[in-house]
C-alpha cells in the first residue's frame, strides 16, 4: 500500500488532469447542481439504479413510446446510446484523497446532453451523485485504484439487462470517456446487444498508461488490449492531438489487436487537449452533423 500510495501521490498532476478536475474542488452539493442544470437543460431525468454491489446513477431522456409500452413508430426506439462517464474527483491535493469522487466537470454528461438520439442514457461511475455513506463498498481504496474491477462490470451489465427489459430496447451503442472507455469494452466485450462502440479520449490500454506516466498499476481489472479481439463490432475511437494524459498511442495499440481492424477508425482531433470541447466534437462531428 506505501509504494501504491507514493507512486499515486507523485503523479498527482497527472491524475488532476485526467479526472477533469479544477484547482478548486468544488462542495459535492454544488457537484450534483451542476449535473443537474446540464441535465435539465436537455430534458434529462435523474433516476437511481439500484444495482448491485454498486448501485449507479444515471440521466436518461427516454422517447414517450419506450416510457409508456406503446408500439414503436421508428426503428430507432429499438436501440439507446450509453454514456460511460470519467473516473471523477478522485485526489483533492497531493496527500489528500477526495472524501467523494462525485466529479467536478461530467464530460460524459455533457457529451449526452448535446446528444440527439432518440434514446440517450448516461451511467455514472460508483460512488458518484449516490451518497457514498450509503454504499459500503465506497471507499477511497476504491475510487484510488480499483474502479475498474469485476464488481464494477457487473452492476453495469445488470443496469444495461435492467434497462432493456424496462424500456424494451434490443441494442446498445456505448460511448465512453476517459476511464469510461476501460468499462465500455469490457461491456462491449461480453454483451451481444452491443452493436457499436465509442470512446472519447479514453484509456484503452490501462498497462501502457501505467508504464508511460510510471504510476502504480490499477488493481484487479482487464487491460482493454488483452480483450480487443473479443470486440467484433463497428467502433469509433476519438484522440486528442494535444492530450498528454491519455495519448494517442494507446488507441493505436488497442486497434492493433483487434481480430478485424477495418471495422475501427481512429480521428485524432486537432488541437484537443484531454479535457477540450469534447461535447461539441461530438454533437458536431457523431450526433448531430446537421442541427
Amino acid at each position: 500500500m506505501g509504494q501504491f500510495k507514493s507512486k499515486i501521490l507523485s503523479s498527482l498532476t497527472l491524475c488532476l488532469v485526467l479526472l477533469g478536475l479544477t484547482a478548486c474542488s468544488g462542495a459535492y452539493g454544488n457537484r450534483v447542481e451542476t449535473a443537474e442544470g446540464i441535465a435539465n437543460s436537455s430534458s434529462m431525468a435523474g433516476s437511481l439504479l439500484r444495482t448491485e454491489p454498486f448501485h449507479l446513477y444515471s440521466y436518461q431522456a427516454i422517447s414517450p413510446e419506450n416510457k409508456s409500452g406503446k408500439a414503436f413508430t421508428s426503428a430507432k426506439q429499438y436501440r439507446a446510446r450509453i454514456f460511460i462517464e470519467g473516473d471523477g474527483l478522485t485526489w483533492l491535493t497531493k496527500s489528500q484523497i477526495s472524501p467523494d469522487p462525485t466529479p467536478i466537470d461530467p464530460m460524459g454528461l455533457k457529451m449526452a446532453s448535446r446528444d440527439c438520439s432518440v434514446n440517450r442514457i448516461y451511467l455514472a461511475r460508483p460512488c458518484h451523485y449516490v451518497g457514498i455513506e450509503k454504499q459500503p463498498l465506497c471507499t477511497p481504496l476504491f475510487w484510488v485504484s480499483e474502479l475498474y474491477n469485476d464488481d464494477v462490470v457487473r452492476s453495469y451489465m445488470q443496469a444495461l439487462d435492467n434497462l432493456k427489459e424496462r424500456y424494451k430496447f434490443e441494442e446498445f451503442e456505448l460511448v465512453g470517456y476517459s476511464g469510461g472507455a476501460v468499462i465500455a469494452t469490457r461491456l462491449a466485450a461480453m454483451r451481444d446487444d452491443v452493436i457499436l462502440l465509442f470512446t472519447v479520449a479514453g484509456n484503452l490500454d490501462t498497462e501502457g498508461f501505467v508504464e508511460h506516466h510510471g504510476v502504480t498499476p490499477y488493481d484487479q481489472h482487464v487491460n482493454p488490449t488483452t480483450i480487443a479481439r473479443q470486440i467484433n463490432i463497428p467502433q469509433i475511437h476519438f484522440t486528442g492531438a494535444n492530450d498528454d494524459v491519455i495519448s494517442g498511442f494507446l488507441s493505436k495499440n488497442f486497434v492493433r489487436n483487434l481480430r478485424d481492424k477495418d471495422k475501427a477508425r481512429i480521428i485524432e482531433v486537432e488541437g484537443m487537449e484531454h479535457n477540450g470541447n469534447w461535447p461539441s466534437v461530438w454533437s458536431s462531428r457523431v450526433s448531430c452533423p446537421n442541427t
